[in-house]
């Protein structure tokens, strides 16, 4: 290969890096986040323009928990507005709305979220007298169920989808369970005394954030160990880059650069609770 035409190439490649970096910045700022205001879901895009409610529960009850999928078109979220907490997908633009469960109370479906190809969802719930975490088709016909004495909450699968990870919501202290997918086998992950809640996996599946309830902090875990990374925050979730988080503090919503930068609110009306970034299921 001539030195003339290795340069050539040196150059082209460098061009289809900056190129591509570009493209992925300018992708990661359209993105938009789904959210619960005062008990409706509504999207808005990152840089918290563009608020619209895309839910209309009747005054008694209340839309919750919303997830999207990874392709970005449709949103799961949980709801009483049949009168009992049931599963629901809608489409990112308010419409289709569907429901897909469909059980009697005391029974539960909560905390939907997706697997990472958008071909499974997960969420919590309860059988009286038994509290499960199941999986799921996208229209809700079970897959797999794992059973637990104590109440469930924030189901999340790995990006392999080769573990699930979840919390107790009764009875502090609220450990993480890991469940490997591939051998059933469940552990737990929690410091001594403490309390998690409102988990969210990075893309790369290194580290868990999560809410640490004893004093509202967010920390960063990367399963052996943590760091207190924010205070007076909680119900982290990831963008699908991994370089960014966005939180609730207060009733609003912020977004803050894993490395502490950027830190800058969205909303500013509060309200606000279960941020969810388009292309990263909770």
């Amino acid at each position: 290969m001539s030195k003339k035409f290795a340069f050539k190439i040196a150059v082209i490649s460098l061009l289809l890096t900056a190129i591509n970096s570009c493209y992925y910045e300018r992708e990661s700022d359209q993105l938009k986040v789904c959210y619960v205001r005062s008990g409706s879901i509504w999207t808005m895009n990152i840089d918290g323009s563009e608020q619209t409610q895309i839910t209309y529960p009747p005054v008694s009850a209340y839309d919750n928990a919303p997830s999207w999928s990874p392709d970005g078109r449709k949103i799961l979220f949980h709801s009483d507005r049949d009168g009992n907490s049931e599963i629901f997908v809608i489409n990112a633009d308010g419409s289709g709305l569907k429901q897909l469960t469909h059980t009697s109370i005391p029974d539960t479906n909560i905390c939907p979220t997706w697997s990472s190809d958008g071909k499974r969802i997960v969420f919590a719930g309860t059988r009286t007298p038994t509290s499960y975490v199941f999986i799921a088709t996208t229209n809700a016909n079970i897959i797999k169920s794992y059973n637990f004495i104590k109440s469930l909450a924030y189901p999340t699968l790995s990006p392999d989808d080769n573990y699930l990870y979840l919390t107790e919501n009764t009875g502090a202290p609220y450990p993480f369970r890991r469940i490997n997918l591939l051998t059933n086998n469940t552990n737990d992950i929690y410091e001594t005394n403490a309390g998690y809640t409102s988990i969210s996996i990075s893309p790369d599946g290194k580290t868990i954030a999560a809410t640490y309830t004893l004093v509202s902090h967010i920390h960063l875990w990367n399963e052996t160990s943590y760091i207190d990374f924010l205070p007076n925050a909680y119900d982290p979730c990831w963008t699908p880059d991994g370089k960014t988080i966005v939180y609730i503090s207060a009733g609003d919503i912020y977004r803050i650069n894993i490395d502490g930068t950027n830190n800058k609110p969205l909303t500013t009306e509060g309200g606000c609770s279960s941020p969810c970034v388009q292309g990263k299921p909770k």
